[in-house]
């Protein structure tokens, strides 16, 4: 799945950073992506989406394609508890090497150890939730 295809748009609403608490809060949400975010520069590699709306049951998804080695540095928050995961497709199978259930927050640092389209992947609960999330991917050096 290309990236482009599977990026989708979120509509933005400019919630405080306040609003959201959990594990990761507010300050992690702020944490810098370097000097290409700093000059106000949106690779295509980073996503910034300050709100997203997810109904009851949704799912959403953002997609990246790495090379071995390649990075994803992530950090979301959610108003509500969410199911988050990243996967990728192998033949018919969908293999989940990051899975976290009912969480409102979460950031980190994953490595790709194979090439593959990696897809980012939140699902909401019964009540839905309001997703905010930044996503860079980081290349590695030959």
């Amino acid at each position: 799945m290309s990236p482009e295809r599977a990026h989708r748009r979120a509509r933005h609403e400019g919630k405080p950073l306040a609003e959201y608490r959990g594990r990761a809060g507010a300050a992690a949400l702020a944490f810098s992506f370097g000097a290409a975010a700093a000059q106000g520069v949106a690779p295509p590699d980073l996503r910034d989406i300050a709100d997203h709306e997810l109904h009851p049951f949704a799912t959403h998804e953002e997609c990246f394609v790495l090379a071995q080695g390649d990075r994803i540095e992530y950090v979301f928050a959610s108003t509500r508890p969410v199911r988050f995961g990243i996967h990728y497709r192998a033949g018919n199978a969908d293999v989940a090497p990051v899975g976290r259930d009912a969480v409102a927050a979460d950031a980190g640092l994953f490595t790709a150890v194979l090439a593959q389209d990696y897809c980012l992947r939140w699902e909401a609960g019964a009540e839905g939730a309001e997703l905010r999330y930044r996503l860079r991917a980081r290349r590695s050096t030959p």
